[in-house]
């Protein structure tokens, strides 16, 4: 009798299992590219000690890892992305630049234009993977087929910033019982106008200083801004001296739209008041955009780089803006993971990437390869991040960076250094550069003998193709296409950091790790960044 009750039990034991096992559902996959992470870089950190997480130290050391990723030889940020969501390379896909001609030879973003071959989430789509894209650098794959997939790019920005310059009137203190009127210098006029494009609500502002004090002596907290010229009774927005006050609204249209104001200098006399770009959400399809539209608003965007490069902006107001827009990729992810079922979800986590563009190097002490506090904390800030991402055990993760990064010291103008020539078409894309000639007449092997002497100090190496060349800088200089005044030939770079150089350094490499259900066979191998894509379709096909 025992020995049929237990026949029975195990019988039904495994019959239990067998119905378990169909009704499993795959293991979700979490993809966190962390690009500009240097394996270098990140394995001296956590030797030395200077991660804050000992969960991401276990979690790094316990995972499979590669012991490094081998960038491509033009690692831009617009071909890198391109051949990690690919698997294939530039001469396949067909991107070889942030900036590119098109098929009718006309400027354009190598971030626009469409893929020659599939992505790997198109193929996913197809198969009836369900696909989540955060972040992304690129929204379109090759065809209208990408459209399907959800996706939500790093935003359009329909606005570049202002700053006023706000006087105080020190005169009307009396009229205003713990108000100061503020002077538009600009304008001389007291009010201030946003432009918020096709905004219904009001734009036009009235600026006081805040004064809470009760004792007559000025106790100033913020910027009050008002539309009817009378705080006192109530107002439209308060900007502290410490935070940012965001502004969110909606266009005639019903899109989304979000800025941000900060007090960014104040002195006895003068107040400098920033109003950030506004931006919007981009992505697809309408459905999803609109979910994150209405459940978390529309994205910060990304720094001000072009009032920071005009010194509009000091280094600390822009690593504000950076890590806005890292807490708002973050909350999205969190979001999807919680709202919306998936087979596998990618977030683009920009914060090394951007910190190592700007501020890879201590301006102050020249230029030189070893990284700034600023860019080391950014480290320690992706440590945090990636501890928060990887605790639930219920999703599988890849993490890689198809880069590292390096020191950028010196601007060369190209138009400068190889004279102006109506017959050809330089473009400059900072590592690297394309010079396409106009003409079949133009006899090249005499312009390149011309161009060598001059070329020689600045390039690394020079690929002739049939109707252009490429040139690689040299580690540490960048190209422009922007002529300078004087015909001087170089000049500070915009960016204190930069990828794509040739040859390769061990700092310039990438990472790869993985934890997760499979066995990806990765210890101590160098993996080439054109398998990060046959990677992901492996793991989404089992």
């Amino acid at each position: 009798m025992l020995s049929k009750l237990i026949t029975r039990c195990i019988f039904l034991i495994l019959i239990a299992s067998f119905y378990c096992s169909c009704q499993r559902q795959p293991t979700p996959l979490l993809i966190i590219s962390i690009r500009g992470t240097s394996a270098y870089y990140l394995d001296s950190l956590l030797e030395n000690g200077q991660f804050f997480s000992a969960y991401f130290t276990k979690f790094y050391k316990n995972a499979q890892k590669a012991s490094y990723l081998e960038p491509i030889e033009n690692a831009l940020t617009a071909v890198a992305d391109a051949t990690t969501e690919t698997g294939a390379s530039p001469e396949v896909h067909g991107i070889w630049g942030n900036a590119m001609l098109d098929e009718q030879g006309n400027p354009t973003s190598g971030f626009e234009l469409p893929l020659k071959i599939p992505s790997i989430w198109e193929w996913a789509h197809t198969k009836g993977k369900q696909i989540i894209r955060i972040g992304a650098l690129r929204i379109h794959g090759q065809s209208d087929q990408s459209k399907g997939i959800r996706t939500l790019g790093q935003g359009t920005m329909l606005t570049p910033g202002e700053i006023f310059q706000l006087k105080i009137d020190t005169l009307s203190r009396q009229n205003h019982a713990g108000f100061l009127p503020l002077q538009n210098v600009a304008s001389g006029h007291d009010s201030l106008k946003f432009y918020l494009p096709d905004y219904q609500g009001d734009s036009l502002f009235f600026a006081f200083l805040a004064d809470t004090s009760a004792d007559g002596k000025s106790d100033f907290q913020g910027i009050i801004l008002d539309t009817d010229q009378n705080p006192a009774n109530g107002y439209s927005r308060f900007v502290n001296f410490e935070n940012w006050t965001p502004i969110s609204f909606q266009t005639e249209n019903g899109e989304h739209c979000r800025t941000a104001l900060r007090i960014i200098k104040k002195s006895q006399d003068r107040i400098e008041l920033y109003l950030r770009p506004i931006f919007k959400n981009s992505g697809y399809p309408s459905a999803f955009v609109q979910e994150i539209n209405q459940s978390l608003g529309a994205t910060p965007g990304w720094a001000n780089w072009g009032f920071f490069q005009a010194g509009k902006l000091s280094e600390a107001i822009v690593l504000e803006e950076i890590d806005l827009e890292r807490s708002f990729l973050l909350e999205v992810a969190a979001y999807c993971r919680r709202q919306i079922p998936c087979d596998a979800l990618f977030l683009d986590y920009p914060l090394i990437d951007r910190v190592g563009h700007g501020f890879y190097h201590d301006a102050s002490a020249g230029c030189n390869d070893q990284p700034s506090s600023a860019f080391l904390q950014a480290y320690q800030q992706m440590d945090r991040d990636i501890s928060n991402l990887t605790q639930d055990r219920r999703w599988n993760y890849l993490i890689y960076s198809a880069h590292g990064f390096a020191a950028v010291c010196e601007m060369v103008s190209l138009p400068n250094l190889l004279g102006v020539n109506e017959n050809i078409n330089i473009i400059a894309n900072k590592t690297s550069a394309r010079i396409f000639f106009k003409k079949n007449t133009i006899n090249q092997d005499s312009l390149l003998q011309d161009w060598n002497n001059r070329l020689r100090p600045w390039t690394d190496t020079v690929f002739v193709k049939n109707n252009y060349i490429v040139l690689m800088a040299r580690p540490g200089m960048m190209f422009t296409q922007q002529a300078f005044e004087n015909n001087t030939l170089t000049a500070p770079p915009l960016f204190r950091g930069e990828h794509g150089y040739l040859p390769r350094q061990l700092k310039d490499k990438g990472v790869l790790f993985y934890a997760g259900n499979e066995k990806l066979s990765l210890d101590q191998k160098v993996i080439p960044a054109e398998d990060i894509g046959k990677i992901i379709l492996q793991l989404l096909s089992n």
